[in-house]
């Protein structure tokens, strides 16, 4: 079981705590428990594990939140150019080595033997792009780099020099060392966000105002027995004489900050559709209830969302009664979710999603008030009303045509029937008459009538069942 704590831990120790031999469950995985299942949450754990850390919303969150960090967690890996006209390899011939009284002679150089006309033959002939510098092969020449596209910006010039983009960047991510690298570009982009943060008239306020910022809580969640984690952004301990506009909170409490990052424009219109859709209410329950238990309870939960695109708009937003209410009662199911969870046995995969058809019906907003002049609920209604007279009548056709068999078999039937008693009649004639030859014959068209009549009848009785089916189908569309 966890330790109940609150304070101020770095990413390390905060993992090492949350981690343990039950891991703690995170406000961020609890919305992802709740929304699907406990399962995604298992998966995204082992992606999260694997994956490099280092997101645009992070590194804005670092510079916003903890500046002082940012030289100890980033470096800046220099950008990757393309190096313009690079020379191109080329083959120079030897020059011409000749044999004269007392020597050799290499353009107009005098060697006193042909070995050291030949080494200098070398150092002016094969691969160059210089004309300085003399390779005996092309492939050694390329292992200079001298004629690679690419290099590190600040080096064009003195290299190194790479064949393929990729192996510059792989390069540059090196110079970094145990930081995460990221590119001037993004530094530049999370900066003029966190600048738009702190310009802003409210969310500079509060996040300069906090007593903390990226707050570590722990705590057991005693009514469940699940361990729990989270880290509030930013926390405010006391709000005397902060007086923001549109802050509805009495002075001497408590303020919870989460800031979110987003690609998006922040249209006011989409206020609560933004928080159902991230979970932000239910991380809002699960910090509060963190707080809550190591004796410093929230009396107000605040959401602080950047741009990360220009303008980098800034929204304020606080979650009203209702919007906490519902974060705790989604949070339950979440916990709910996780105490079924815990109790599989050890190393079972959670289920992912119910294991059954589900119905499913448009959201409220989608619904229209009416449609033409007719009140939606009543254009339903004649709907449903002209689907059943369809159903009725389409049963009622399917009753008749099986009736339809069911007579024209019985008049089949007949017509064998009395087929047979025709020949049976003239069989008798005949024999009485000596005639054995004919009465014979009619003897053995009987057998074949009599065949036929064993598979009417056959037929006679699926059809009345078809038709005893059609009859119930017909009165369930009528009552339906």
């Amino acid at each position: 079981m966890i330790n109940n704590y609150i304070g101020k831990l770095t990413e390390a120790e905060y993992r090492a705590r949350q981690r343990g031999d039950t891991p703690a469950i995170g406000g961020s995985g609890l919305v992802l428990i709740e929304r699907a299942s406990a399962a995604h949450h298992v998966a995204n754990q082992a992606r999260m594990r694997t994956s490099a850390p280092g997101a645009h919303g992070t590194l804005i969150h670092c510079l916003a939140l903890e500046p002082d960090t940012f030289a100890h967690r980033y470096a800046i890996r220099p950008d990757v150019v393309e190096r313009f006209d690079v020379p191109e390899p080329r083959k120079v011939a030897p020059p011409m080595m000749v044999d004269i009284k007392g020597g050799f002679s290499v353009e107009d150089l005098i060697f006193a033997t042909q070995a050291e006309a030949k080494a200098h033959r070398a150092t002016v002939s094969g691969w160059t792009v210089d004309d300085l510098t003399f390779f005996a092969t092309k492939k050694a020449l390329e292992k200079t780099g001298a004629c690679h596209r690419w290099a590190l910006a600040g080096s064009v010039e003195c290299g190194p020099w790479f064949r393929v983009r990729d192996d510059a960047t792989a390069h540059a991510a090196t110079l970094t060392g145990e930081r995460i690298p990221i590119s001037m570009a993004d530094y530049e982009r999370a900066t003029d966000a966190a600048d738009a943060l702190a310009a802003h008239p409210v969310a500079g306020r509060l996040l300069d105002d906090a007593d903390a910022t990226e707050l570590s809580v722990l705590w057991h969640d005693e009514r469940n027995g699940i361990d729990c984690s989270g880290q509030l952004d930013a926390y405010l301990a006391n709000t005397d004489g902060v007086d923001l506009d549109g802050l509805c909170i009495e002075a001497g409490r408590r303020i919870g900050i989460d800031l979110k990052t987003t690609a998006k424009m922040l249209d006011p219109a989409h206020d609560a559709r933004r928080i159902l859709d991230g979970g932000h209410h239910i991380q809002a329950a699960h910090y509060s209830d963190g707080c809550a238990a190591n004796g410093q309870p929230l009396d107000a939960w605040i959401m602080i969302y950047v741009e990360t695109v220009a303008p980098y708009g800034v929204r304020v937003v606080q979650l009203g009664e209702q919007f906490l209410a519902l974060g705790r009662y989604r949070r339950d199911l979440a916990l709910a979710k996780v105490v079924a969870w815990q109790a599989l046995d050890a190393g079972a995969m959670p289920p992912s999603y119910a294991p059954r058809c589900v119905t499913v019906e448009p959201p409220a907003h989608a619904v229209p008030d009416a449609v033409g002049d007719v009140v939606w609920s009543d254009w339903i209604a004649e709907g449903a009303s002209a689907g059943r007279d369809a159903l009725v009548a389409a049963a009622r056709a399917e009753h008749c045509a099986a009736e339809d068999d069911v007579e024209r078999i019985e008049a089949a039937l007949g017509g064998l029937i009395a087929g047979r008693a025709e020949l049976a009649r003239s069989s008798v004639g005949h024999a009485l008459a000596g005639e054995y030859g004919a009465a014979l014959a009619e003897s053995d068209g009987m057998t074949a009538i009599g065949t036929q009549l064993e598979a009417a009848r056959i037929e006679h009785a699926a059809a009345e069942i078809d038709c005893a089916r059609a009859w119930a189908k017909l009165q369930g569309a009528k009552n339906g």
